[in-house]
């Protein structure tokens, strides 16, 4: 993984000389950089004033004041410099509200204000018109929308959106809507590269809800799934992966994902074996209930007296911390039997969430450090079935139920 992760740095950045700020244009440091061979600036200040604070601090805040000013533009590069900014944040915002969070009432403000506040001609207007005359339309305000129809007809008669709108059916819509898609990938793969894994997710969803485009989807989906991997744990990781695998077999990214299976499989170990030499009842298989959406239970169980419990207890915590903390998950001990103690660690909402923590506990060396071969076993369990456990007194039965439903041993 270490590898990939620096094959994929060095794709984006390219080569770079290890250094402070790395990332910046200006390199300089954020934090005050100590040079033996200048003098200190505050010493400087200090000198200028002879040693008076008062006369320090106002000088510091002249200082101040004159490093905001020149920073202020003041020529006419300066103030269009400053314009396109404006005009971009403009834009920008009045998207967000229109794709992410679907506002349509903010997205027409923020589209109106950007319109009002600079010239005609700007880069943006075009667009602008179009997408405000397409969400009165959705909003049910006739009249605003054919204003900007009306706009774009008389002042646009040529451009796409003006074809588009006289001919709903053009080819062109497709055109316009894969600049769309392109630009939405291109921002959400920004914000994944950014780490805002998140965010990432939510706009995937949006897009794969929005878009059927063949070529789009996959990407989406295999760049969720990376976002998914980056945020919850292995499970929900490994069935976004699989999602990719089974409904883009014949897209590009289905082999990258495919890799990532296995190398996920390949990390997997064999779980440490038990030893129970309690007698098992033939009806077994019969006793319990299957049931992958409820919630579950992991069920470690301790068969030597000598273990101490509350020692694996805090091995067990402190690898929930590690690995599962957004999980909020709660661990308590209890006597199966006079020989037989349990320690639970609930919640997982189906056996997927469980089976992930199950797989993931077993192959960690430090989880259960403190057990030798034969000292307990594992085992993922319902609620309702865990009930029949406490009763019966003996884990012998779910064993059997366990090893032929689950196959996880």
């Amino acid at each position: 993984m270490r590898s990939q992760g620096f094959g994929e740095f060095k794709r984006i950045w390219g080569e770079r000389t290890l250094a402070d700020n790395w990332r910046r244009s200006n390199k300089e440091s954020l934090a005050p950089q100590v040079n033996n061979d200048e003098p200190d600036p505050l010493d400087s200040l200090l000198k200028a004033v002879g040693g008076d604070t008062v006369a320090l601090q106002k000088l510091k805040r002249e200082n101040d004041i004159k490093k905001i000013l020149d920073g202020l533009p003041k020529t006419a590069a300066d103030f269009d410099s400053s314009d396109a900014k404006i005009l971009d944040a403009y834009y920008d915002a009045a998207n967000i509200y229109r794709e992410q969070l679907a506002d349509n009432i903010r997205a027409i403000e923020m589209f109106e204000k950007m319109l009002l506040r600079f010239n005609k001609d700007n880069k943006y207007e075009l667009p602008a018109y179009y997408q405000l005359y397409r969400m009165y339309g959705t909003i049910g305000n006739s009249a605003k929308a054919k204003y900007y129809e009306d706009i774009i007809l008389s002042r646009f008669g040529d451009s796409d959106y003006a074809k588009l709108i006289k001919n709903p059916g053009s080819p062109l819509r497709n055109d316009i809507a894969k600049k769309e898609m392109d630009k939405f990938y291109s921002e959400t793969f920004d914000m994944y590269k950014k780490q805002y894994y998140k965010e990432v997710v939510t706009r995937c969803d949006e897009a794969l809800s929005k878009y059927n485009d063949k070529d789009f989807r996959p990407k989406f989906a295999y760049l969720r799934a990376l976002a998914v991997g980056r945020t919850q744990d292995v499970g929900a990781f490994e069935a976004s992966l699989r999602d990719v695998v089974n409904n883009y077999p014949l897209a590009p990214v289905k082999t990258e994902a495919q890799y990532l299976l296995d190398y996920i499989k390949k990390q997997r170990g064999d779980s440490t074996g038990f030893i129970d030499n309690s007698k098992t009842n033939t009806d077994a298989l019969t006793m319990f209930n299957m049931a992958s959406d409820s919630a579950h239970v992991y069920m470690l169980v301790l068969t030597n007296k000598k273990v101490k419990v509350n020692e694996v207890k805090t091995l067990v915590s402190d690898f929930n911390t590690e690995f599962f903390s957004l999980m909020d998950l709660k661990i308590e001990s209890r006597f199966l039997n006079d020989s037989i103690q349990m320690i639970l660690v609930r919640k997982f909402n189906n056996q997927t969430y469980a089976t992930t923590y199950f797989n993931a506990i077993k192959s960690d060396k430090k989880a259960l450090a403190l057990l030798g071969a034969g000292d307990f076993a594992q085992f993922i369990i319902t609620n309702e079935n865990l009930a029949i456990v406490q009763k019966q007194k003996t884990i012998a039965n779910y064993r059997v139920f366990f090893n032929d439903k689950y196959k996880l041993k």
